[in-house]
């Protein structure tokens, strides 16, 4: 047995090491071993092990938060994932700090386990040492627990053995976990009001203000102005280092305290702007109560405009009346809070029906000039929607647009969200060339921000542009994290913004071919509940287009012609909005009628379509048009809707245009000449993913006689978009965490597009890709 290939494995943690009359270090001394030091995990190895526990598409800010929370640790790491789950958290960065500040139940259990080993010294230190915070001086918290002299070194290097605290004359946890751990849990071991004594030597140290407000949140109201003064300075920094949850747990502290009456409005008012970020709910009731003690009227103004941005989406009428009462009040007092006040008015307005609107509005409109405030900017965002809803013109749009969202465009989208992310579907339906910019630009603000609202809206907006985008996987992941957001900020339901994210996720399922899953994203808004114009251009048609997709086709066209009754009794005017009459048309068409009725309904959108003047509105009315024009005319039209869409960024209409085009060719008898167009549909669906588009395409090749190439399964064919842009990123040698950066998607992703590009192309290194792209196989 002496040769017996056995491998023993013995593990221990390294600050607590066996001492040497332990067994362990006996058996050591005596056989040929290696001594392993593991290191933390890496960020990315952080990251790895997060999104095995919470799925693959947890946010990347999320799992950096937790890698620097945890240090590395696996266990602390699985202990905040447990806890997210259990708590029913989202994950974001915030989330963190809100694990922080409660303490991870597997992490509690397992330091109270090594305290139970200490004597009550070191547990007392141990606790004074949670209340205290790190970077202060261990004396402070020696001071706060009682202890002195040799009692009090004793206690600290007891709880440096047991991984605690680590080295050092100030109080430094091994963890940030374990001290959010025993602040979840301290007991009354300490002597006194620790918390209150705690804070008092905190600031006589000269200690930072977030320190002694940390300490403060444990401690009894008193009424000391002083507590209120410094609770509100760490707040406020807080907030400016785009910390919202510390924000507001100091807030709520200073209003405990409570603070002065005549300062209560004006903590109230802090605490709104750290709820903001947070929770819309929670936000509009400190604007309200902070409204019943306001007195000034541009401090009214200014907090009733606030509370009116809230409401344009779930309460647009409320918005409006509050908005206009305000601005009344306000007369000529401050002309730039006036725009922002008319800003809210006219989101709200947009969202009630844009083409109406109040004097003051109106008159606003007109006579922006070249002011360029955040009021102004928010403005030219209602007019752009406004333009596009009359289908005033795709250039007059951009025009406004250009102006709403050029050079620092993100301050004033900090000061109101709402008429930008109006002003920016206005920019999609004008196929505006830097919309895609503009959305990468929003949601990187909201992550470096922790703004749940901004995330939310920049990634419903982002899904849209990737939807016309033809990205539509990416499309599907961007409107479900969009809808995760807004549930985790409160806006759900009705809310207009929530009803078009879940619309663009059910168009984008409903393209790939998966009418379950768009019937599910669906369900996420009963139709009794949409309000408002986003609802009625996003939702309402994907519910008809399911009625068609599931073979309900006199129901489709029963629910698109009174969509389209609707849109016109709101002054909707515009087919890149809502292409209402050629889907009424196809829909006509299909059930047999060829009469003149589907060639009016697409003949007056087409007319419509080149006033507005952009080639997706344009090719997508003419194909309509093509289709239910018969004989020579209708190849004709067809022609030209597949030349209008050639080169333009819509891949999914110029594919239905080629699709459209072969059929009514070999219809006329030219089988030859209808393969190439149905070629390039097939290709082109392929590449975006659109399977059922794909088969029919495929199907309409048959007819002709052609042997279309099978669906791929292998070679740079059988590549999606998203694997194919990740597989060139790769083969240009960036790195996955560059690649992630540059396409805006997460690592895990990345891993997962390449590994399924490597198998597809048949390779098994990075550094065969390029050769397996060009040749279109294995090198």
């Amino acid at each position: 047995m002496g040769d017996a290939p056995v491998l023993l494995l013995i593990a221990h943690r390294p600050a607590a090491a066996p001492a040497a009359g332990h067994a362990v270090p006996q058996l050591l001394a005596t056989v040929e071993h290696t001594a392993l030091t593991l290191r933390p995990l890496s960020d990315a190895g952080s990251e790895t092990l997060l999104r095995d526990a919470l799925g693959a598409e947890t946010p990347s800010g999320f799992c950096a938060a937790a890698s620097r929370a945890a240090g590395g640790n696996p266990l602390l790491l699985r202990e905040l994932a447990r806890a997210i789950t259990a708590r029913r958290l989202a994950p974001t960065a915030d989330a963190v700090d809100a694990l922080l500040e409660g303490g991870a139940a597997g992490v509690a259990r397992t330091v109270r386990t090594r305290l139970a080993e200490l004597n009550p010294a070191a547990t007392a230190l141990a606790e004074a040492a949670a209340i205290v915070g790190d970077g202060q001086p261990l004396r402070v918290a020696a001071d706060v627990a009682g202890l002195r002299g040799e009692v009090a070194r004793d206690a600290a290097a007891a709880l440096r053995d047991v991984e605690v605290l680590a080295p050092g004359d100030t109080v430094a946890f091994t963890h940030p976990l374990v001290r959010a751990a025993l602040r979840g849990d301290l007991r009354a071991l300490v002597p006194g009001d620790a918390h209150a004594r705690a804070a008092e030597l905190l600031a006589r140290a000269g200690a930072p203000d977030r320190a002694v407000a940390e300490a403060l949140l444990g401690a009894p109201p008193a009424g000391d102005p002083a507590r209120v003064a410094t609770l509100r300075r760490a707040a406020a920094a807080a907030l400016a280092a785009h910390a919202p949850g510390a924000a507001r747990r100091w807030t709520r502290r200073a209003l405990a305290e409570p603070p002065p009456e005549a300062d209560r409005a004006a903590v109230l008012l802090e605490l709104a702007d750290a709820e903001s970020s947070l929770d819309q709910t929670a936000a509009e009731a400190a604007l309200d109560q902070a409204l019943a003690l306001l007195r000034d009227p541009v401090a009214r103004a200014t907090a009733l405009g606030r509370a009116a941005a809230f409401r344009p989406s779930g309460e647009p009428d409320e918005a409006i009346a509050l908005g206009l009462q305000r601005v009344r009040e306000l007369g000529d007092a401050s002309p730039p809070l006036r725009r922002r006040l008319l800003g809210v008015v006219g989101t709200a307005v947009a969202v009630r029906g844009p083409a109406t609107g109040p004097a003051e509005l109106v008159a606003a409109l007109r006579d922006l000039g070249d002011a360029d405030d955040p009021g102004a900017r928010m403005l030219r965002c209602v007019a752009a929607y406004r333009d596009a809803w009359t289908n005033a013109s795709a250039t007059r749009v951009l025009a406004s647009g250009e102006r709403a969202f050029g050079g620092d465009w993100l301050t004033a989208l900090d000061v109101e969200g709402g008429p930008f992310a109006i002003g920016f579907i206005a920019l999609l339906a004008a196929d505006a060339p830097g919309a895609a910019r503009l959305a990468e630009e929003w949601v990187a603000h909201g992550r470096r921000r922790n703004h749940v609202a901004h995330i939310a809206g920049a990634l419903m907006l982002r899904a849209r542009v990737r939807l016309q985008a033809g990205a539509l996987a990416a499309a599907v992941e961007d409107a479900e994290a969009s809808l995760d957001a807004f549930e985790a900020y409160g806006v759900r339901g009705a809310a207009p913004a929530f009803a078009f994210a879940a619309s663009t996720l059910a168009a984008a399922r409903l393209e790939l071919g998966d009418v379950e899953a768009a019937a599910r994203a669906l369900a996420h808004v009963d139709p009794a509940d949409e309000a408002g114009t986003p609802g009625l251009i996003g939702m309402t048609p994907v519910r008809a287009a399911m009625r068609a997709a599931s073979g309900e086709a006199a129901g489709a066209l029963h629910d698109t012609l009174a969509l389209g009754a609707r849109f016109e009794a709101l002054g909707g005017r515009c087919p890149a909005l809502l292409p209402w009459r050629s889907q009424a048309a196809l829909a006509a068409h299909g059930l047999g009628d060829d009469g003149a009725r589907p060639r009016g309904l697409a003949e007056a959108e087409v007319a419509a379509a080149r006033a507005w003047g952009t080639p997706r509105a344009i090719g997508r009315a003419l194909t309509a048009l093509g289709v239910v024009t018969p004989g020579a005319a209708g190849v004709a039209t067809l022609r030209e809707a597949v030349e209008v869409l050639d080169g333009a960024p819509a891949p999914l209409e110029h594919a239905r245009a080629q699709l459209a085009l072969g059929g009514a060719l070999h219809d006329a008898g030219d089988a030859a000449g209808a393969r190439e167009p149905l070629r390039r549909a097939l290709e082109i669906a392929d590449q975006c993913g659109a399977a059922p588009l794909a088969g029919q395409a495929r199907t309409a090749l048959v007819a002709t006689g052609a042997r279309p190439r099978r669906a791929a399964l292998t070679g740079p064919g059988a590549l999606t978009a998203a694997e194919r842009r990740v597989a060139e990123a790769a083969a240009s040698g960036a790195s996955n965490r560059e690649i992630a950066e540059e396409l805006y998607l997460t690592p895990s992703t990345v891993r997962i597009h390449l590994s399924r590009s490597l198998r597809k192309l048949g390779v098994s290194s990075r550094s065969e890709l390029a050769d397996a792209l060009r040749n279109g196989r294995a090198p």
